[in-house]
């Protein structure tokens, strides 16, 4: 890709995400993306045929040279040879719609040793050389198959439990991308990584990477050695203030040992052996091979008072040091040149234009590229996560999917009688358009659920019942951009905090025990359409500030359970609480709840509530036949009651008040299956809007 195509809008039009349900091959189906870098970005896939996932790296088309290209092609040759517990296996390589690459491998799941090492500082020595062992061995399999990787840095080590000390197979190197063979018939290998091009990381490489020499195996031991250093000591052994005095000190001087390094902290001989035989500037005094790593590993292992390594009291002598001291300092910094717009911390390809075109231009392909990594950082460091919860894809022209890697509740899309509720799992087609999402209880348990949908244009988010909402939950919610309506009834909260500056269509939080003047504190509570509340300390206190508004259309009072030791600790609703109620102007559904207090002349009193079209009397005892009078003159269009010791005649009379008349037993269980109606019907107004979820 060329400098001027980064900023070119028609050249960056292949970049854009692939949706959910692609086809790639016409046997890959696209089920998420997980992150984009280096040379392109990478894709859960389930293979159709076999009914498998795997990770699968695509070669963003219209942006890549055919020297990109080819390097591609060799990575999937030289990955698709290595078969080992401690490599990424590669299945297929193939061409999307003729121009893009791809690769298939492995799905991994884990955490990188360079996240480990930026939270824990450095390691214990037994987890140290039990990770070392491991990579070790990977390599000293892909040696033994003529392929070096030349890239070792903590980024590129994959642990799959990082919490556990490294065993066989838990541990798995990542990147082969710039893997050189050992030896080629055809010298393509040779051809697209000729020298004046180098390949790795300042931190880590080896001193003749450094110098655009050519490589070997030794290469991958020198930058072991590194990652083992900062493990141990919690620094690199070189650090400088860019990437060409790192590269430098590394050519020309001896790292400390890791006492020094660790300001003091004592080491195993043989560890510091080790360490120091793996980091000779010289590649022929270091090990040779990773067979004479891992035996001295496993002896150190047995026997950490006695050094493994017989020959370091009587160190080679350093036959690079005087060739390096004839050099004047801008020799050797023209040895680096090509090396000084490197980044610290990733792949870098230095090509001939980088020290021949202009500054500003090397500048913004830096810019573009460091970028371009920290995307690139989180597609295995952050995959075990985004796996777990629902994530949102997005396109140019405005096509949005949800993706739920496992089953969370039930998801309505768009609005209106005409939408039906369905399973939340899967990939579901949104395309912007209001989403409800009923959550179950063991996705409404986890705070984080919804922590990847922040954009998603929430209609509706509804809490099981059964599950106890806490603060951590609300406040996780309060991070949500466009939610409309929430009901988080019935859970463990305090504070409606994250909550105070929201403006919702719909809320309920009823059965939360929340204090009134914790409710009032809601900035936009006046414009709420329609609120779930109760039991409050003093109702009378709510109902009032909501009389002072002109939006609100559907209330919900729950009283508190009369079996509940704690019922006395709330105010009942009484009588003059309904005299608030039926000055809310603009009220057409009252649900009331559990309220001993409210009587037939309670029920009188809502005859001055002009508006009102629905009610529904749930378990307020009080309430007698005594009231069929009244409600015949409320002019109502749907009302449910709970009938206690009514007889046949009064119910049958109940049955000719309305349009639509529902009439229940006294329920004994506080939580039941029609949370998730009741919180509809306050929002649709429509007891039997076939929408409601079952």
């Amino acid at each position: 890709m060329t400098i001027d195509a980064l900023n070119d809008p028609q050249q960056n039009r292949s970049k854009a995400t692939l949706l959910p349900h692609t086809m790639i091959a016409e046997k890959y189906k696209v089920l998420s993306h997980i992150g984009s870098g280096g040379m392109g970005a990478v894709y859960v896939v389930q293979q159709i045929f076999l009914d498998k996932e795997f990770a699968l790296k695509l070669l963003a088309g219209g942006d890549h040279s055919d020297v990109d290209t080819r390097r591609f092609q060799q990575e999937a040759r030289t990955t698709a040879r290595l078969r080992h517990p401690n490599l990424i296996s590669v299945h297929d390589f193939g061409v999307y719609e003729n121009d893009q690459p791809f690769l298939v491998m492995d799905l991994v799941r884990g955490y990188t040793l360079a996240r480990l090492l930026k939270t824990s500082g450095t390691l214990s020595i037994d987890y140290t050389m039990a990770l070392a062992l491991e990579v070790s061995q990977g390599l000293k399999y892909a040696h033994d198959q003529g392929v070096v990787h030349r890239d070792i840095k903590p980024s590129n080590i994959m642990l799959l439990f990082a919490d556990e000390k490294p065993a066989k197979g838990t541990i798995k190197i990542l990147d082969f991308g710039i893997a050189k063979l050992m030896q080629s018939e055809d010298g393509e290998v040779q051809h697209l990584t000729k020298t004046g091009e180098i390949f790795g990381s300042p931190i880590y490489m080896s001193p003749e990477q450094c110098q655009g020499l050519a490589v070997d195996r030794r290469a991958d031991i020198y930058s072991l050695g590194c990652v083992i250093f900062e493990c141990l000591a919690g620094s690199p052994p070189f650090l400088g203030d860019n990437a060409m005095s790192t590269m430098l000190k590394r050519v020309t001087d001896k790292p400390a040992s890791l006492k020094e390094a660790s300001l003091g902290k004592e080491f195993p001989p043989g560890l510091e052996a080790i360490v120091h035989k793996m980091l000779e500037v010289n590649p022929d005094d270091r090990y040779q091979n990773f067979d004479a790593v891992i035996k001295d590993l496993l002896q150190l292992d047995r026997d950490t008072h006695v050094s493994p390594v017989r020959d370091i009291a009587k160190p080679k002598k350093n036959t690079w040091l005087p060739i390096l001291k004839d050099l004047s300092i801008v020799a050797v910094t023209a040895i680096l040149s090509c090396a000084a717009m490197a980044l610290l911390d990733r792949q870098v390809i230095f090509r001939e234009e980088f020290s021949t075109g202009n500054a500003e231009r090397a500048e913004r392909k830096r810019q573009a590229e460091l970028a371009d990594m920290q995307s690139a950082q989180h597609v295995f460091i952050d995959y075990k996560e985004v796996s777990k919860y629902p994530t949102r894809t997005t396109t140019g022209d405005g096509r949005e999917m949800l993706h739920f890697p496992n089953k969370i509740g039930d998801i309505k899309v768009g609005v209106g009688a005409d939408k039906r509720w369905r399973t939340a799992s899967g990939d579901i087609q949104t395309d912007g358009q209001p989403v409800s999402l009923a959550l179950d209880e063991e996705a409404g348990a986890d705070p984080q659920i919804l922590k990847y949908l922040l954009d998603v244009n929430f209609e509706q988010i509804s809490y099981p019942g059964k599950y106890r909402l806490t603060n951590d939950t609300l406040e996780a919610i309060g991070q949500l951009k466009h939610l409309r309506c929430l009901d988080v009834d019935g859970g463990d909260i305090s504070s409606l905090l994250p909550l105070y500056d929201t403006k919702l269509d719909a809320l309920d939080v009823g059965e939360t025990r929340l204090q009134s003047t914790e409710i009032l504190k809601l900035k936009h509570l006046r414009e709420l359409e329609s609120l779930t509340v109760g039991p409050v300390d003093k109702p009378a206190l709510v109902l009032s500030e909501l009389a002072k508004g002109t939006k609100l259309r559907a209330l919900h009072y729950k009283g508190a359970l009369p079996t509940e030791n704690e019922a006395k600790l709330w105010q009942e609703l009484n009588s003059f609480d309904i005299n608030i109620i039926v000055q809310i102007p603009n009220l057409e559904y009252l649900l009331l709840q559990n309220c001993p207090e409210v009587d037939d002349a309670c029920i009188k009193k809502l005859l001055s509530a002009k508006k009102l079209r629905q009610l529904v009397l749930k378990d307020c005892n009080a309430i007698t036949p005594k009231s069929i009078p009244i409600l015949k003159q409320m002019g109502l269009k749907k009302l449910s009651i709970t009938a206690t010791n009514w007889s046949e005649s009064d119910q049958a009379q109940l049955r000719k008040i309305a349009a639509q008349v529902t009439i229940s037993p006294l329920r004994q269980q506080k939580n039941d299956d029609s949370q998730k109606k009741i919180f509809d019907v306050a929002k649709t107004f429509d007891l039997n809007d076939p929408a409601l979820p079952p």
